[in-house]
């Protein structure tokens, strides 16, 4: 896929037009954001993740924060099977991009033979890209640049893991401003990007000022504890605009080298 880089000058702000466009009337009628995934539950649906949002995938070192994200991001390009892995559902199609920015080729390789794998080998509606190589300021221009690129195009997007776009993770005024860029991200491409973060040692709480801050603005937390024998719990630590979904776990089967999500420990798929 050609990527064409053409940088595109800044608009100028006129404040009085912003607040045009940014006043809400009860009169006028406003539709819910659409729903990009939803989760099954003893045959019932929850909406899981929507457009124009943003989500976080948060849990300890060695907790299978990639696993999953590689399974969410692997639903919305099967075509196979409509969407379906597992108990996840996409409902929403278009230009999927996985981006890595801690992990040398080798591994992220390795995630994306995983994602092919989980979704027949179809790949022409995903991009994966490794950004570890290049220095913080950079991975984040290169980000926003595929946005100016595909646009509307993009569906949903896993960034692997956002301390990477920020010089310090306890700074308030350079989180605050990531975040603020990707809220419009989304916002003006009707996109979902999930972000994975490390959590603090010992406590359920995203790393740094910059955890914190996102776990406020976002719409679904995924936070993972490890378990016995190799599973991993994945709880819903928050859900904005819709019921929780129940604990699931995951786990990685060495026989097919793929992660498997179930309800039950005894192996036992929703």
């Amino acid at each position: 896929m050609n990527l064409n880089i053409e940088d595109k000058p800044k608009p100028k702000v006129n404040l009085v037009e912003l607040l045009e466009n940014s006043q809400i009337k009860p009169e006028q009628k406003y539709n819910k954001p659409p729903v990009a995934m939803i989760i099954n539950e003893n045959y019932k649906t929850k909406d899981l993740l929507t457009l124009g949002n943003f989500s976080i995938i948060k849990g300890d070192e060695g907790t299978k924060k990639t696993m999953l994200a590689s399974v969410i991001f692997s639903a919305f390009n099967n075509k196979k099977t409509k969407g379906n892995i597992y108990n996840l559902q996409a409902l929403k199609t278009g230009l999927n991009i996985y981006i890595d920015t801690e992990q040398s080729d080798y591994h992220v390789w390795s995630v994306s033979k995983r994602i092919s794998n989980l979704c027949n080998n179809n790949n022409s509606e995903f991009m994966i890209f490794a950004l570890r190589e290049f220095e913080t300021s950079l991975r984040l221009e290169m980000i926003e640049q595929l946005f100016k690129n595909f646009g509307s195009k993009i569906n949903y997007v896993v960034i692997d893991g956002i301390v990477d776009l920020i010089m310090d993770i306890n700074n308030y005024s350079e989180a605050t401003i990531l975040r603020d860029k990707f809220m419009k991200i989304t916002k003006e491409n009707n996109c979902h990007i999930s972000f994975i973060i490390h959590n603090n040692r010992s406590i359920s709480k995203a790393m740094g000022h910059i955890g914190a801050i996102f776990e406020k603005k976002c719409e679904t937390i995924f936070n993972l504890k490890d378990g016995a024998n190799n599973y991993t719990t994945v709880e819903n630590a928050k859900k904005r605009g819709a019921a929780k979904f129940k604990d699931f776990y995951i786990y990685f089967d060495e026989q097919h080298r793929l992660p498997v999500i179930t309800d039950k420990i005894e192996n036992e798929m929703f």
